[in-house]
């Protein structure tokens, strides 16, 4: 089997790891955990992590070979970390406008030429 098959064949068994016994599925985790291809790694962190395994899955993922995999974990860190802080959910908050000028027409909070 070429490694294209062969992770879309460990994909697919890490979408049954819930219909398996724990040391079944703890093995098929580690099996994915330690495969070539990132993505099925990053499948397998995203597994582990909702486990409630998520500071081991997020150390492992720092340390990953793959930047996608290492940037999953530094998002999730600070994630977890602002969540932590009491702080709002990043991905809730929006940074890119002002409230002030919350309601008003676009061409409004642009300056004009003519006054």
């Amino acid at each position: 089997m070429d490694s294209r098959n062969g992770a879309a064949a460990v994909l697919g068994l890490l979408d049954t790891v819930d219909h398996h016994d724990e040391a079944t599925a703890a093995e098929l985790l580690e099996v994915a955990l330690g495969w070539p291809n990132p993505a099925v790694r990053l499948t397998a962190l995203k597994r582990l992590a909702a486990t409630g395994r998520q500071p081991e899955a997020l150390e492992r993922a720092a340390g990953d070979r793959a930047a996608n995999v290492r940037r999953w974990a530094a998002t999730n860190r600070q994630a977890t970390l602002i969540t932590a802080l009491g702080s709002p959910d990043p991905a809730l908050v929006d940074t890119d406008t002002d409230t002030a000028d919350a309601g008003r027409p676009a061409e409004a909070l642009q300056p004009s030429l003519f006054g």
